[in-house]
């Protein structure tokens, strides 16, 4: 992580957009814990990296709102969450509850007793408990998880998530995706168990924004071509296109950026997109990159908070 220097203390960023250094990194030996409360009190510090042996630096800093944690190398094995179910509020939060120089310590954190949660970054392990009890998500970046059935059905509860981010996963489909109504951005990278995304259909009408990274199972993506409001789309992998018809459907999608095979070889559907990236040139393609348009495009996710992106 790239760090600022600001009045003689660290800073970074914990969360997009990465340039914004706002966070201030909180690490044992560094700085007395209390040069770091007096400092965060006097200036109202939202945002916070704590390296530390414990919580206790939250007791006295309540303006403290967006956190990412992790144990430092002297945290005894049972290091204590629980500063945080007291603290008045903590709108983001990534935590990392194993630790250790070689990685023995694992210790319990229930999510759900975190007042006001509305980010949470989290890889699934024993301790990270009620994750998927949190009913004001509205984004979640998860690593790790499988689930009961294999699918989303139990992965979060929030009826207000709009953004999921899913890497190295263990499911084999999407359902229970539509648990939100609100689901505006889907980034699936590196799930190789994934097969089945006709679930996608269900959220077609919120959906703006769609990345599928190396998921080599799936092979069935005819649901793209009911996705009717995207409006960017990357498909990246060795997984195969039968042609990119689908997209004359997509009438809203301004970016597509693909390195999947195309069997056609017809990449003349792509002209009607804003900006189009082919990132494998190969040899049966009646166009290449070059030939594709390079307009402006969106996102999919221009009307989500800023601090709440994941990209």
């Amino acid at each position: 992580m790239i760090e600022e220097i600001k009045d003689g203390f660290s800073f970074l960023a914990i969360h997009y957009p990465f340039y914004r250094k706002d966070a201030i990194r909180v690490e044992v030996d560094a700085h007395p814990v209390e040069e770091y409360r007096k400092y965060i009190q006097k200036n109202g510090i939202e945002s916070a990296y704590i390296i530390m042996p414990d919580l206790e630096i939250l007791k006295d800093c309540p303006s403290l709102k967006y956190l990412r944690i992790g144990p430092s190398y002297n945290a005894s094995p049972d290091f204590d969450f629980s500063p945080l179910y007291q603290h008045p509020e903590i709108q983001s939060l990534v935590c990392q509850n194993i630790y250790g120089n070689q990685m023995q310590y694992l210790s319990s954190i229930d999510f759900s007793r975190i007042p006001g949660l509305i980010d949470l970054g989290v890889s699934v392990n024993k301790g990270t408990l009620n994750y998927n009890k949190i009913q004001t998500l509205k984004s979640l970046d998860v690593g790790g998880f499988q689930g009961r059935n294999r699918d989303l059905t139990d992965l979060f509860c929030s009826k207000e998530l709009d953004t999921l981010r899913m890497i190295q996963c263990g499911v084999h489909s999407l359902d229970g995706i539509d648990t939100s109504e609100k689901m505006q951005c889907l980034y699936l990278h590196y799930n190789r168990s994934l097969k089945d995304i006709s679930a996608l259909k269900k959220v077609k009408h919120t959906l703006k924004a769609l990345r599928i990274e190396n998921c080599p199972k799936i092979e069935d993506f005819s649901v793209l071509g009911e996705l009717e409001n995207l409006e960017l789309l990357e498909l990246s992998g060795r997984n195969v296109l039968p042609s990119l018809d689908f997209l004359k459907s997509l009438k809203r999608l301004s970016l597509f950026v693909f390195d999947m095979n195309v069997l056609d070889g017809d990449l003349s559907p792509c002209l009607e997109i804003s900006h189009a990236e082919s990132r494998r040139n190969r040899k049966h393609y009646n166009l290449k990159n070059q030939d594709l348009p390079k307009g402006k495009f969106k996102m999919g996710n221009e009307d989500i908070d800023e601090w709440r992106k994941l990209e």
